[in-house]
């Protein structure tokens, strides 16, 4: 097989079922990051996370993905690439702030 460059232009984003879920990404004082799965359908307050992950970007990243695979809600690729390239900003941005 050859390699072939392949251009693409106004690709679809494909949305997965979860629709009350949502993180919210910080970098922490010292560094590290830590993200707050949110859920819109019983927390009214950022300060009410369901569950919350704290540490490296690749231990994180791999923990939420993995505890959305443990409830039994996977996400798309789309959603998992969003919430892996916020870590990494989180990671490498001394003034982070979500986009």
């Amino acid at each position: 097989m050859s390699w072939k460059l392949h251009e693409v232009k106004n690709v679809p984003s494909v949305m997965d079922e979860i629709t009350s879920l949502y993180t919210v990404i910080h970098r922490t004082i010292n560094g590290l990051v830590r993200v707050d799965v949110m859920d819109e359908s019983t927390c009214h307050s950022v300060d009410k996370p369901v569950i919350s992950f704290q540490g490296t970007g690749d231990d994180v990243r791999r923990a939420v993905l993995q505890w959305f695979d443990s409830i039994g809600r996977s996400i798309s690729a789309d959603h998992a690439g969003y919430i892996g390239y916020e870590i990494h900003r989180a990671m490498v941005d001394p003034d982070y702030v979500q986009a």
